[in-house]
């Protein structure tokens, strides 16, 4: 099951929930790998949901 979203500044952000220990998923990974390559840092394959959520809307924030 996967955690309640929530809209915040038009972008969807999951709410803590009983998946956060999960690994990411198969579309994190991807678009934080390519984020990572934009921004020339090292990409962490390692992230949990909740952590590659913050990571990928850290590093989009950062490209504004």
């Amino acid at each position: 099951m996967m955690a309640p979203i929530k809209v915040v500044a038009g972008k969807e952000e999951r709410l803590m929930g009983a998946d956060d220990g999960e690994p990411m998923t198969e579309e994190q990974a991807v678009r934080l790998r390519v984020l990572c390559e934009q921004q020339d840092l090292e990409f962490d394959g390692s992230l949990t949901r909740a952590e590659a959520e913050a990571r990928i809307h850290g590093l989009e924030e950062a490209q504004d």
